[in-house]
């Protein structure tokens, strides 16, 4: 069965991820409300008479639309790239949760002038590339100067491991016992991964969300570590 937080839970648990002044609580709760109002995350039940009910997974697309927010991405665009790579990031936080030693980092380029732009640069898709957090530093290298539009320079890389654990641990702190296991299979019911998935970490292709490449992917997954 599905984890379920309470409305009181989530956003305690968020305001305390991102140390939110208690007098400022309101106007950080009407952040939350106006996504939530936008539909998303998808699947929470609110509505005239209902109370809204978070799993573990609902928890973690709003934690990642509060980290986009945090870097001054547009209310427009972050559903899109929540949404858009959701499955991928969801594998790759399973992942992580099988695997203390795993680190990755969840990279977006930033483009909010593309409007502006004379042409759409399909390079900026609405969707998360997954790197393994040491190679964040290669994604701006590059062999000479390259005059396109911050195609090497302008970069914006969570670090995915930390995101985690710090929702995971603010969320167990609020709710008191919060199992792991049931954390992991939360995000494994969100997640449809087929046997021949095949990618790789350091060579993340762009538009349609990446899947992480893993010899979890191609076997039955095993429950996690009791470690984030």
């Amino acid at each position: 069965m599905a984890l379920a937080f309470g409305w009181s839970q989530v956003e305690a648990a968020l305001a305390a991820v991102h140390k939110i002044e208690v007098a400022k609580r309101g106007a950080f709760t009407g952040r939350l409300r106006h996504l939530q109002a936008d539909g998303f995350p998808r699947g929470v039940q609110v509505g005239k008479g209902r109370r809204a009910s978070y799993t573990f997974a609902h928890v973690m697309q709003t934690a990642l639309a509060l980290e986009l927010m945090q870097a001054g991405t547009g209310p427009s665009r972050i559903k899109g790239l929540v949404e858009g790579s959701w499955q991928a990031l969801a594998s790759n936080m399973i992942d992580m949760l099988k695997n203390p030693a795993l680190t990755a980092a969840w990279v977006i380029r930033p483009m909010a002038l593309a409007d502006l732009n004379a042409a759409p640069d399909e390079r900026y898709a609405d969707g998360f590339e997954i790197v393994d957090k040491g190679g964040v530093g290669d994604l701006l290298r590059a062999d000479g100067f390259i005059p396109t539009n911050g195609v090497t320079w302008r970069v914006l890389a969570l670090d995915g491991r930390q995101v985690l654990s710090g929702v995971y641990s603010a969320l167990k702190a609020v709710a008191g016992d919060l199992d792991l296991v049931a954390c992991y299979q939360d995000l494994q019911e969100e997640v449809t991964v087929g046997d021949d998935s095949e990618t790789t970490m350091d060579k993340p292709k762009r538009g349609a969300a990446p899947k992480l490449a893993s010899d979890l992917s191609r076997r039955k997954r095993k429950a996690p570590v009791e470690t984030v």
